[in-house]
């Protein structure tokens, strides 16, 4: 029994550890749960343009370099940055991924991944996939995270773009099916007016977690607090009143950890905005979760140690689970 018991827990820690470190990659200035609709004119995107074209004959690095710093408090930097990853694209083919990273919210990859599938061949994502381990070895998936939102914006279905996903290096959570849902979600690249969320369909909070093919649910229902904090307008109780009732096998602890996710960012990583947030749930497996999720993300911010450890508090699994993650420092934990 306890064989099977460790076995578990061990299995369960791989499963969340694929998204999880996607998840550690995100800037805590650059939360995709503050994604709004914010307008990009089309003078600034030819401001974009013309500072590419001016920098990039020094190098396509410092091009970027000098655009994030002159845009870093622009309303509207995350679609902005969509247009330097297609100029990106267009100067610098596949090498250009070198160069994007993940400030505004991947906006660079987002608009890199766009160009790179314009053309219609979705071949190219077997291209995209080996130069994106090539830049980033294993931590690859945010890089993955940018070529979900290409795939989808081609126009197709959800569960065809999620099947693509599948014929490169793939996680079950995280990476490009992360970019999936959240160009679904959040309609970043069908054009550089914002990322307004999709519209609630009637009172179907869980579309569309309840129609996607069986490999995909769990990280649906990880994805889909972030759109809800729209949608409920960032009432955390409510979101946990949803994810209890969820009824799709793992998805329903899935979907607690990506409150735990989004309650890390949204409190801007104060440690007792985000304890407060995951007590909110009512169901008490559901605080647990939302609570192992969150730690997942302090985990890799310096001095972190001893809110990681309040954040587990006396939940049996949750120090346990967190060893497993690459940032995990025995000394300080």
């Amino acid at each position: 029994m306890f064989v099977n018991k460790k076995a578990k827990i061990i299995l369960g820690a791989l499963a969340v550890m694929g998204l999880m470190v996607y998840m550690q990659k995100s800037n805590s200035d650059e939360l995709h749960s503050n994604l709004e609709k914010t307008e990009a004119t089309d003078q600034q995107q030819d401001e974009i343009r013309q500072l590419f074209k001016k920098d990039i004959s020094n190098n396509s690095q410092l091009a970027y370099e000098n655009f994030k710093q002159d845009y870093a408090n622009n309303s509207s930097r995350h679609t902005l940055a969509h247009v330097f990853g297609e100029e990106l694209y267009v100067s610098e083919g596949y090498n250009g991924v070198a160069v994007c990273d993940d400030t505004f919210e991947f906006g660079c990859y987002h608009g890199f991944f766009s160009a790179g599938l314009s053309s219609g061949d979705m071949n190219e994502i077997y291209k995209f996939d080996e130069a994106c381990k090539s830049k980033w070895g294993e931590k690859f998936l945010p890089c993955q995270h940018g070529i979900g939102h290409g795939i989808l914006s081609q126009g197709m279905d959800l569960n065809e773009a999620l099947e693509w996903c599948k014929k490169i290096t793939w996680h079950p959570t995280g990476g490009c099916t992360s970019g999936v849902f959240m160009e679904y979600n959040f309609p970043t690249l069908t054009d550089h007016s914002g990322t307004a969320p999709r519209k609630l369909s009637g009172d179907n909070y869980y579309s569309p977690c309840d129609k996607v093919s069986v490999d995909f649910v769990n990280g649906c229902y990880f994805e889909l607090p972030q759109w809800w904090l729209s949608v409920v307008n960032r009432d955390f109780g409510k979101m946990g009143q949803l994810c209890n009732d969820v009824e799709s096998g793992n998805g329903r602890q899935w979907c607690f950890y990506g409150i735990g996710n989004y309650a890390a960012a949204n409190s801007n990583f104060n440690i007792s905005s985000t304890i407060t947030i995951c007590d909110s749930i009512d169901v008490k497996d559901g605080q647990n979760w939302c609570r192992e999720s969150a730690a997942w993300l302090y985990l890799p911010k310096a001095n972190q140690a001893e809110n990681v450890k309040a954040l587990c508090g006396k939940i049996p699994e949750c120090l346990q689970r967190l060893k497993l993650n690459p940032y995990f420092d025995e000394k300080q934990n």
